[in-house]
Parts: C-alpha cells; structure tokens; sequence
C-alpha cells in the first residue's frame, strides 16, 4: 500500500486546488448536483449553534452552517483569509484529542487522502457524543464496471476534474464502513448519489450530459442492490 500511495502527490494536490477559482464549477450540472445533494444532508444533519465544527479538507466553504467552524486544507490559498484555519493534512491533525464538537469532511477529500490514517485521526480529535458527516467516492460504482478497481477496497485511479487529469484513491463503502466501525464511529444514516447518472457515464457520456439522470436518484435510493452502486456517498456517524 505504501508504494502505491506514493503516487498521490500532495504537494501537486495543493497547488492545483490553489490555482482553481471555483472548487464546484457552477456551469458544470454534474459538481452543481453533487453540491446540492452535500448541502442537503448537511443541514438536514445540521451541528448545534454552540458547536466547535472542523471543516476538514474545507476549501474555504462552509455550507453556511452557523457554527464556529475551523477550516482545514492543504490548499492554503483557499482559507488563509478565514478567521480560523489551519494549513494541514487530515493524515497528521495538529490538534489535541477530543477538540471538536463535529467534523465535516465533504467533497471527496478523503479520496485524495489515506483512508485509515484520515478517518483515525478525525476519530482521535471528535469528542465522544460528536458527529462527522463524512463524503467520498464509491469504488461500487456503476462507472467503474469495466476497470479494475470496481468493488476494489482502496486503488489508485485516473480521473479528470476541470480539465486536469490527476490520479486520487477510490473505496469501496463496505471498506469505508470497517474503518469507522473500527475507529469507533457508528453510522447513524446514509445518503448515496449520482446512482443512474454514474451508469451513463459507463455508457460512454460526458459527465455534463449523464448529471440529467441524477433526477432518477430517488428511485434509485429505495432499490437495495441498486443503492450501493452511487457514485457518491456521504455518511453521519456519532463517536461512541
């Protein structure tokens, strides 16, 4: 595993989401989408007034949760002018152990980190009792049907956003699932994702054109089998 996380560059990382003005293109139907659906189930999850919230991985959004929020980010261009931030990796937390109230870590920035080491030190510095509503980018996939790394627990893959082909980790939500059970996190619920939108895209269509069928989702959402295929998936779990 060590050798093949060497590919994922973090210096490289930083400096491209340094220079990108727009971490959710607004032209794009496919990022508008996926923001939404983040949004969502943020506030229907929402954290208390009085919360002390780490916003991991943040890229200077705040989803306009009304909280005190510190913003972490290796891209240190997107939150410096924040009033709380710090320029770190979620692998390495420069925090004391039970620091935060909740933690949110959205935009599949888990998918550019090591799972294990992100998702154990997030437990390390949520207080017990707190939540982390955590997103990220399914291996289960219906895009992935052809490659290898479909159903793959953790691989390496190529992918392209704004233009920039750059390589990131891809799970499997049954691996994602382990490590927060193991880090003591309980899943409390789950939304799931570009499901049919994410199928299109095997078939060959542009991310822009396949986003028309996200619409079919919630149909999607209620078919077992079918449900575990998104794309996307984002999760609330409680440390116990």
């Amino acid at each position: 595993m060590d050798d093949i996380q060497q590919q994922v560059n973090e210096e490289e990382i930083a400096t491209f989401y340094n220079k990108v003005e727009e971490i959710w293109p607004s032209n794009e139907p496919w990022y508008k989408y996926t923001k939404a659906q983040i949004e969502k189930f943020v506030h229907k999850n929402a954290f208390k007034y009085h919360d002390y919230v780490l916003n991991a991985g943040s890229g200077g959004y705040d989803y306009n949760l009304n909280c005190k929020m510190h913003h972490v980010d290796i891209a240190a261009e997107k939150i410096n002018q924040l009033p709380l931030y710090t320029v770190a990796s979620l692998e390495k937390l420069p925090f004391a152990t039970n620091t935060f109230d909740g933690i949110l870590c959205v935009g599949s920035v888990i998918n550019y980190c090591d799972a294990v080491a992100a998702i154990v030190e997030m437990a390390r510095v949520l207080k017990h009792g707190g939540s982390l509503l955590l997103e990220y980018e399914n291996s289960f996939a219906y895009e992935y049907r052809s490659k290898l790394c479909y159903k793959a627990d953790a691989q390496i893959i190529k992918s392209v956003y704004q233009g920039k082909e750059q390589q990131q980790w891809i799970y499997s939500y049954k691996y994602i699932n382990r490590i927060l059970k193991e880090c003591g996190l309980k899943i409390i619920s789950t939304r799931k994702f570009h499901i049919f939108s994410a199928l299109m895209l095997d078939f060959g269509k542009c991310e822009n054109d396949a986003a028309w069928y996200a619409k079919f989702d919630v149909l999607g959402s209620y078919l077992p089998f079918i449900n575990n295929h998104g794309s996307n998936i984002i999760v609330h779990c409680i440390k116990l």
